[in-house]
């Protein structure tokens, strides 16, 4: 699989930065005997699989296979590192995103010992939460487009971390349930705070990392496509089965970028199977020669004939690096 990668690499548009986002999901298994499966924190039998997905290019640069009862954020340095050697080199810039799962010291000791920029969900533990409060209403600059956002900063440092910390804050007003109205103004509102290394203006800063939502897409994609149960016994097996999707996920997205059309570059791997992939089909023989033959009258004929020749000059490619 690194051999491929690295010729993937080699052949794609050059890149030296990366957005990484990282999240867990829970694969619900219905066998009482199957290795590893457990309740998790939700209650739901199940295996757990930590993925990290590159925003950039929508491959699955790593995922790692755990028992259903682990939290997410379980060895979550160990597993950055295993993931980090999946990198290219020509990769300077990693920017990291993750849930709250990756809210501790140890990670963002790690992304700083790395010369990563990262932003994280932070836990809303009550001194924090009191700090949020606290903020001077004339700090809380409300979002232009959506009235009902307000967005401001502070610097925190959590017990046990070395040094405080840029935390970004959003908060959002609670609408009153049955014509009541609240009694305490700051519980009034909804909070959400990131802390990060990064610098630049909050809002701006808050929707990039809001664009993490994408990894949801990308895990939903995946399993739907590739992965849509792990269906054997044992735990290692079920593992190099999900290596076996991933492998699978990035091969059809490598492709995707260097062997289809141009206007494919963001569509989905379903709809890729439907055009390119499900194209009947007859092979005959005669002369020396195995003929492919497809209808004239197929819809997507000339995407299939364009996705047959950029396999041709993409072999020659890896021959020659």
């Amino acid at each position: 699989m690194a051999e491929i990668q690295e010729n993937v690499y080699h052949l794609c548009p050059k890149m030296t930065a990366w957005t990484i986002d990282t999240a867990a999901k829970a694969h619900e298994v219905f066998g009482a005997q199957k290795e590893g499966a457990a309740r998790n924190y939700d209650g739901i039998y199940s295996l757990q699989v930590m993925y990290s997905f590159v925003q950039e290019t929508e491959e699955m640069i790593h995922c790692e296979l755990r028992r259903g009862e682990t939290q997410p954020g379980a060895k979550a340095v160990a597993y950055l590192r295993r993931m980090k050697r999946k990198i290219p080199a020509g990769i300077k810039e990693i920017y990291l995103r993750s849930d709250s799962a990756f809210y501790n010291k140890e990670v963002i000791a790690f992304c700083e010992g790395e010369s990563w920029s990262f932003s994280i969900t932070a836990d809303q533990t009550a001194p924090l939460r009191q700090l949020m409060e606290k903020v001077a209403e004339e700090n809380w600059k409300e979002d232009a487009s959506n009235p009902g956002l307000w967005y401001a900063e502070v610097w925190y440092q959590p017990v046990g971390w070395s040094k405080p910390y840029r935390y970004l804050l959003r908060r959002e007003k609670k609408e009153p349930k049955g014509g009541q109205g609240i009694l305490f103004e700051p519980l009034g509102y909804k909070y959400y705070a990131v802390v990060t290394n990064r610098s630049g203006e909050v809002q701006e800063l808050m929707e990039v990392h809001d664009q993490r939502g994408s990894a949801e897409r990308c895990i939903g994609q995946f399993s739907s496509e590739f992965l849509s149960h792990l269906p054997l016994g044992g735990f290692m097996a079920n593992w190099v089965y999900l290596l076996c999707a991933q492998f699978a996920s990035n091969l059809s997205y490598g492709l995707r970028d260097l062997v289809l059309p141009p206007f494919y570059r963001k569509k989905h791997i379903k709809r890729i199977r439907r055009c390119v992939g499900l194209v009947a089909a007859k092979v005959t023989e005669g002369g020396h020669q195995v003929r492919l033959k497809v209808s004239v009258f197929h819809r997507w004929l000339r995407d299939f004939a364009y996705a047959w020749q950029g396999i041709g000059r993409l072999e020659l490619a890896f021959r020659s690096g």
